[in-house]
C-alpha cells in the first residue's frame, strides 16, 4: 500500500494505492487526512482509493467521525466497481459523499449492481 498527498488549487488530492490490509496502514491514511484537514481546513479532501476492493472498518469509522465531528469536507473516490459497490451496500455513499471513477488503464468497467 502506498499513499500520495497532491494539492490542487480547488482540493486536495489523497491517493491510496493497493490493499489497505493492516492496522498501521489504516492509521497512515488517518493521520494524512488529518494533517491535511489542519493544514487546510477550507479545502476537500479527495481520497483516492486505486487498486483495491475494500477498506477496514477502522478507517471508515474514522472517515465518519472527520465528518460528523469536524466537519471535513471529503470525497471519497473508489476507482474500482467492487469497493463501490461495498461501500454502496453499506449505504455509505451519501455519508461519504462517493463518487465512483472507473480506472480505464485496467479496463474496469460498472456493470451494474
Amino acid at each position: 500500500m502506498e499513499v500520495t498527498v497532491s494539492t490542487h488549487n480547488t482540493h486536495t488530492e489523497i491517493r491510496v494505492t493497493g490493499i489497505v490490509g493492516k492496522i498501521w496502514e489504516a492509521d497512515e491514511i488517518i493521520t494524512a487526512l488529518e494533517n491535511q484537514w489542519r493544514a487546510h481546513p477550507d479545502t476537500t479532501i479527495r481520497l483516492i482509493f486505486d487498486n483495491t476492493f475494500t477498506i477496514p472498518s477502522r478507517l471508515i469509522g474514522a472517515l465518519l467521525n472527520m465528518i460528523r465531528e469536524h466537519g471535513i469536507r471529503l470525497e471519497v473516490v473508489p476507482l474500482e466497481w467492487l469497493l463501490y459497490q461495498l461501500l454502496e451496500r453499506l449505504n455509505l455513499l451519501e455519508l461519504l459523499n462517493v463518487t465512483f471513477r472507473p480506472n480505464r488503464q485496467r479496463g474496469t468497467v460498472a456493470t451494474g449492481s
